[in-house]
């Protein structure tokens, strides 16, 4: 009992110094994010099901939980972190990143489906903007997650 004392005593001392994690840490925090991969993997969405980011293994968001793909892709509520419609950027005066619907600036598009063509593509299909979206290095990680979940359960 004694030699485990000292054996957590040391576990305690070494697990302070330096600025590196202890070994442990480290792989709990590894099998967490696996964890959260595999949850997010085997996830899927509906275009008009409630996102719960928790589902996903991630934070809770205010910014998209609680709301649908299909409110945040045709502006109708904020769903980006930074606060903006989608709308800000993709409008059809300024389309920036490759595609402008056919709304103004700030402005929800409610006729919006992922089947309609925009820009000579829709959101669904090989090719799609939903994949392009996900291809994307400068697009939100978790609103990538969301919309590959919805690609995995067949554009439903």
């Amino acid at each position: 009992m004694a030699h485990l004392s000292v054996l957590i005593s040391l576990l305690l001392i070494l697990a302070g110094c330096g600025n590196e994690k202890p070994d442990a840490t480290k792989v709990l925090q590894t099998m967490a994010q696996a964890q959260s991969a595999n949850s997010a993997a085997n996830s899927k969405l509906g275009w008009n099901d409630p996102i719960d980011s928790k589902k996903f293994g991630l934070a809770p968001n205010a910014n998209v939980d609680g709301k649908t793909l299909a409110q945040i892709i045709s502006s109708q509520t904020i769903g980006r972190d930074d606060a903006l419609l989608c709308s800000a950027c993709h409008h059809s005066s300024d389309a920036q990143g490759g595609y402008g619907v056919p709304s103004a600036r700030n402005a929800a598009n409610l006729s919006l489906k992922p089947t309609d063509i925009v820009s000579n593509r829709t959101w669904v299909g090989s090719g799609g903007w939903a994949e392009r979206f996900i291809q994307n290095k400068t697009k939100p990680e978790n609103l990538k997650i969301f919309l590959q979940a919805w690609i995995n359960n067949g554009y439903k």
